[in-house]
């Protein structure tokens, strides 16, 4: 039989082999051991694993060495290029472990560079807000949007953009949490209160419960009601006229009737014509004022005695 040893062939001797072993053998013949100093061509040394678990990486090129395990739970890490694996506690190196997440709802942040940090579930309704920079953050209470269905309800009540087809548009409830378009008006309207539960509307200025001031054309113009609630305008008229009532549910009207601006203390005033009243100065002491069939004149003592009889 033809015995070979890394692939040479031992050729058969008359006795047993005797001397020194060599290659992947240490010691001497007839009993050589198995050299843990040396590998016979790629293979790595089953001596090397000497503990269960063990696992053999390279530390060099072409040197294998034996990776050590760590503690129940810790994971074989890469720590680079050219650098051997070692096992490490879970989530060490540049991944979040798992693990980490106790709850359902919990939410991983940063409480540091590179330092995961759980911020577990919390009530219903309170919402994740920031702190501000480096701060981790938080959930609170939004005083605008106390829970999920706020939230909801707060979208439902949203008026759609698109309802206002027109510049100068508004909103007005038609109906409880019925918004409902209102023109814009002519140049000039007002919006106007139209009573309860009755959409206001654009409206002429003082259609609604103010008198416009636009009434008012000219200097001296007056405000008279023509019917409840109707105001009109008594416009002004020429000098020295008189505003006259003309009775119940009539508006007031200017007399034709001409008073003068003015009278001196003592003076009379005198019709000289129709519609016409004319001051009649103070006359002299013992002067009597008297008709002469046609105006009114001054005369003395002694006239006034012979036109009596």
């Amino acid at each position: 039989m033809e015995v070979k040893l890394n692939g040479v062939v031992i050729p058969p001797a008359s006795g047993p082999p005797s001397g020194p072993a060599g290659g992947a053998l240490a010691g001497t013949y007839p009993d050589p051991a198995l050299n843990t100093a040396n590998t016979a061509g790629d293979a790595v040394l089953k001596g090397t694993l000497t503990t269960a678990g063990d696992l053999i990486g390279a530390s060099a090129a072409n040197t294998p060495a034996r990776v050590v395990p760590q503690a129940a739970g810790t994971v074989l890490t890469s720590n680079g290029v050219g650098v051997a694996a070692t096992f490490q506690a879970a989530g060490a190196g540049t991944a979040i472990p798992k693990s980490i997440l106790t709850a359902v709802g919990d939410i991983v942040s940063a409480s540091g560079v590179a330092t995961p940090a759980v911020i577990p579930a919390t009530t219903a309704g309170l919402i994740l807000t920031a702190n501000g920079a480096g701060v981790q953050s938080t959930y609170q209470t939004n005083p605008a949007i106390a829970s999920a269905a706020a939230a909801q309800t707060t979208a439902n009540a949203a008026v759609a953009k698109s309802t206002a087809t027109t510049t100068g548009d508004l909103y007005a409830a038609s109906a409880p949490s019925t918004p409902t378009r209102i023109a814009g008006g002519a140049v000039g309207e007002v919006l106007t209160g139209n009573g309860a539960g009755v959409l206001p509307s654009f409206q002429a200025a003082g259609s609604g419960t103010a008198i416009p001031k636009s009434v008012l054309t000219a200097v001296g113009d007056l405000v008279s009601a023509s019917a409840a609630g109707t105001p009109a305008v008594i416009p002004a008229v020429a000098a020295g006229r008189i505003l006259r009532a003309a009775g119940a549910a009539t508006v007031p009207a200017y007399s034709t009737l001409t008073v003068p601006d003015t009278a001196a203390r003592g003076t009379v005033l005198v019709a000289t014509g129709a519609n016409t009243v004319t001051a009649l100065a103070m006359q002299a002491v013992n002067t009597f004022g008297g008709g002469d069939g046609t105006d009114f004149v001054a005369r003395t003592a002694a006239q006034h005695s012979g036109a009596c009889g």
